[in-house]
């Protein structure tokens, strides 16, 4: 059982309490949308994480400093098919049509990149990522597979919090949709390194020999990713 309570707190701005049964102590993280989020044990009042928050003010703002700050601009790509376009409106809405997203939006929103704006044009854009990563990756996966002669039961495309894919052990392949946010040749190596895995559920040296078998670049490319993480993930909601 959990209740979750949103609270104003000064210099910090909104954060979101969940008190949790279960849960022995309070935590906090930042997501990627800049709230702060804190979890505490269900008997705590609320006033203890605001107390919390409060006292962690000086590592929130260096660790707020941590993320990769963005900026939702007309013309800019989402995945591999679609661009999004701001179009001069009294509300905010969204709108998805022939390979554009439309964010409409005052004007006065748009160039102070509010809140409101943001938020409703990131939910918009991982509700397009995902339909365009279902059309697009199971091809590629498929493709890949072929060329290099790998097995697999099935490929699922859905956002993923924490990682860029995964392998079961039935051979189900998942991958986050936010991929789609990332270079070819990166993809590629993220699906290569998910089709290693169907033979070694492991991260063993074989395994990473596998990847290096039709990843020779792998090293550079997993770098790479590590570069670009930051980035794709301030698009989280």
């Amino acid at each position: 059982m959990a209740t979750t309570k949103s609270e104003y707190i000064a210099d910090i701005g909104h954060v979101r309490i969940t008190k949790k049964r279960g849960v022995k102590r309070i935590s906090m993280r930042i997501h990627s949308s800049g709230e702060v989020r804190v979890s505490q044990p269900y008997y705590l009042p609320y006033s203890a994480g605001v107390y919390f928050v409060k006292s962690h003010a000086a590592w929130l703002v260096k660790q707020r400093n941590k993320i990769a700050p963005i900026t939702i601009t007309n013309g800019m790509a989402i995945g591999k098919r679609l661009t999004l376009q701001i179009v001069d409106s009294d509300t905010i809405r969204t709108r998805l049509k022939a390979g554009t997203l439309y964010v409409y939006a005052p004007l006065q929103d748009v160039q102070n990149q509010t809140d409101a704006y943001v938020m409703a044009t990131k939910k918009a854009m991982k509700r397009a990522l995902n339909k365009q990563a279902k059309e697009i990756i199971p091809d590629r996966v498929d493709f890949l597979a072929r060329q290099f002669g790998y097995s697999y039961k099935s490929v699922h495309c859905k956002p993923l919090r924490s990682r860029w894919g995964s392998c079961s052990n039935k051979k189900e392949l998942t991958f986050n949709c936010y991929i789609l946010m990332l270079p070819w040749e990166i993809i590629d190596y993220i699906i290569m390194h998910e089709l290693s895995h169907t033979k070694h559920m492991n991260h063993s040296t074989q395994f990473w020999d596998e990847v290096a078998s039709t990843t020779p670049d792998y090293i550079l490319l997993r770098k790479q990713l590590k570069a670009l993480q930051p980035g794709v993930h301030a698009f989280y909601v």
